[in-house]
């Protein structure tokens, strides 16, 4: 049986948080707004890795990953994972809306809604 979820874009700001004093989003909301599992996010991420450089992507660090489990319960499951997940900051976010990787027009706006709340003193 398949679960057809859907993000609720009036609840897209309960996934920016602040990590190194930037409002980013996880990989893997990044991955539930798309549809995909996050593994498929990060590969496409790599496949396109120059649309992607630090200043738009980085990794947590283990410290910020444990911080991170401790004030969000939803985190539990990467309490025990093997890899830490990636953060996009605004303008990471902002590339998934012109990167060619999913076309649909709710999904686009969904991404430009979240990249709009990382930003909200930017003319975007």
């Amino acid at each position: 049986m398949s679960l057809n979820l859907k993000p609720n874009l009036a609840l897209t700001e309960h996934y920016i948080f602040m990590v190194r004093d930037q409002q980013v989003m996880l990989d893997r909301d990044l991955a539930f707004l798309y549809g995909v599992e996050t593994r498929v996010l990060n590969q496409a991420v790599k496949r396109n890795i120059a649309r992607f450089p630090e200043p738009f992507r980085f990794q947590l660090t283990q410290m910020e990953n444990d911080q991170l489990v401790t004030d969000c319960d939803r985190f539990a499951s990467l309490k025990h994972s093997t890899s830490l997940p990636y953060a996009f900051t605004e303008q990471g976010v902002a590339m998934f809306i012109i990167c060619p990787y999913d076309n649909r027009p709710e999904i686009k706006a969904s991404c430009l809604e979240s990249a709009k709340k990382l930003a909200p003193y930017k003319f975007f």
